[in-house]
């Protein structure tokens, strides 16, 4: 969706019986706040959050210099126009809905009784995302400074994932540094001498368009300096203004260039309405029927137009479309024993079209591999991945995926999705660990494997319906996409509302997909022989 900026991390229940979730995660940038938190539910699997990352082997690429622009390449620099950042825009907290009854209210119960040891894990969860951001800063000053990374720093970037995961995440984060357009000028008005920062920041935006450094840097230039481009900048700027398309603005030269294009405020609005998307649609939706902060006047305003936007596109008043996305909202939050016989069959119909062939390969490299063992099961997560990669549409690189074969506490989380740095984590031996804690003591050492596979094999599939949401909401304005945007901005966390927080839209439809995936997983696995 957007971004699901806001991120939805899959839990576990705690020993005690506690079933607690995170929240929404923010981006590497915003780190040093500190503000998430997280617990879990090991009978779900993780929600969008960024936690530490076990070790894995890989090593930094060495930046290759790519050829500067010739001068037939050279444009018109002062042409472009510089993209205004905008900030993400707070949470906010839903209403309770309808009542459990029967088993549920008495898990309720029990959960309720274990609420007290919640706290411990906030502490737990701050300490790490600041290990993590000292991580990104030791490396990136490591790699430009050639400041010695301390043991310390060492030890971490190795938890988190080695030296190949963290050179990505520093990638990103110069990504988000920089603005794009001013680096791109700044390239060309050097013959391609820039920072190197920067440099590492417009090869992360040339890999994510899958062209050369060069050819990028060309063709962004080409489109800053392209006449309608500069028409619809010209615009969005009016827009921004005053919220208004006002000619007399502008100065004649550029009325001369707007007037050759009569929808330019169409497409005006539909830039803004890009920006201010997923916050437009759930303010539409009137915020589960309550209220949508927004900050300052540049943000109601661009609301407005996004809101314009969208009537103008749909064809429906801003009232219909208040009333719809209202519509949608009840679904995601208060979902009717309909919405829920929906879910499930959305969810057994999609895991049905996994090929039978795939669930083979992920087993036969399990077996391949030793079995049981560490390299097993890497290598089994490893062709899961590429079989929901595939099966969802995503690319190969657009997820980094991490088996933490530790046995160390993870907050009682089997694993968690993280939507703003693409991570997602499955906590395998944690996962084994506890279900020898909590199991009957008389049970088998078989059996304890053949249920750490299957809550292995959930946990990944729960987490890449998370990522498979969060990829259609962005792309989709139809019924679905309005739906994962609503429910991501406003995520009902478990820790507040443990009901609430299984029953949105989001959540029930990947527990439903990862229970149903990981039956047929083993149901496989067993008529195969169930061997390890």
């Amino acid at each position: 969706m957007v971004k699901l900026k806001q991120m939805i991390v899959r839990e576990g229940i705690n020993p005690e019986g506690m079933d607690s979730s995170e929240g929404k995660d923010t981006p590497w940038d915003t780190l040093k706040t500190a503000k998430e938190e997280q617990s879990s539910n090991p009978d779900s699997t993780a929600q969008y959050e960024p936690k530490s990352l076990e070790a894995s082997e890989g090593t930094a690429e060495e930046e290759d210099l790519l050829a500067p622009p010739t001068e037939e390449d050279e444009m018109d620099l002062d042409a472009v126009e510089e993209p205004e950042e905008i900030a993400p825009p707070p949470m906010e907290e839903l209403d309770p809905g309808e009542e459990l009854t029967g088993e549920e209210l008495e898990k309720e119960r029990l959960r309720g009784e274990s609420g007290r040891q919640i706290s411990k894990y906030e502490s737990v969860i701050k300490g790490e995302l600041r290990r993590l951001r000292k991580a990104v800063e030791a490396y990136e000053a490591h790699v430009f400074k050639g400041t010695p990374l301390s043991v310390v720093d060492m030890a971490t970037i190795a938890r988190i994932g080695g030296e190949q995961v963290i050179r990505k995440q520093l990638e990103l984060t110069l990504a988000q540094r920089y603005n794009e357009g001013q680096v791109v000028r700044k390239y060309y008005k050097n013959n391609g001498r820039i920072d190197q920062r920067e440099m590492w920041a417009l090869r992360y935006w040339a890999q994510q368009a899958g062209k050369d450094v060069a050819a990028y840097a060309k063709e962004r230039m080409a489109y800053y300096n392209n006449k309608e481009v500069r028409a619809i900048d010209i615009a969005v700027s009016q827009l921004r203004a005053d919220g208004r398309f006002d000619p007399d603005y502008l100065t004649l030269d550029e009325c001369d260039l707007v007037s050759n294009y009569p929808d330019v405020e169409y497409k005006a609005c539909g830039r803004v309405y890009r920006e201010r998307r997923e916050l437009t649609i759930t303010y539409l939706a009137g915020h589960d029927n309550g209220e949508v902060a927004l900050s300052t006047p540049d943000v109601r305003r661009d609301i407005d137009i996004a809101t314009r936007y969208l009537t103008m596109k749909t064809k429906r008043s801003r009232a219909e479309l208040e009333t719809y996305c209202r519509e949608i909202a009840h679904e995601v939050y208060y979902p009717t024993s309909s919405d829920r016989a929906s879910t499930e069959t959305f969810t057994r119909e999609l895991a049905a079209r996994i090929p039978r062939q795939d669930i083979d390969k992920a087993i036969d490299q399990l077996y391949a591999n030793g079995g049981y063992g560490a390299a097993g099961i890497r290598a089994m997560v490893s062709e899961q991945e590429k079989m929901f990669k595939k099966f969802f549409g995503l690319g190969d690189d657009s997820i980094t995926v991490v088996v933490d074969m530790s046995e160390e506490d993870k907050d009682n989380t089997f694993g968690f999705f993280n939507p703003e740095t693409k991570m997602l984590q499955v906590n395998a031996r944690y996962i084994e660990k506890y279900l020898r804690a909590t199991n009957n003591p008389n049970t088998s050492n078989s059996e304890i494997q053949m249920l750490t596979l299957q809550r292995i094999s959930e946990t990944v599939a729960h987490e890449f319906l998370h990522a498979h949401q969060d990829d259609y909401g962005q792309k989709n304005d139809d019924r679905r996409g309005f739906a994962y945007l609503i429910n991501g901005h406003d995520y009902v966390p478990s820790r507040i509302d443990y009901r609430k927080y299984k029953a949105q839209m989001i959540e029930r439809e990947a527990f439903n997909f990862g229970e149903i995936f990981s039956a047929r997983f083993i149901s496989v696995y067993g008529r195969r022989g169930g061997r390890i």
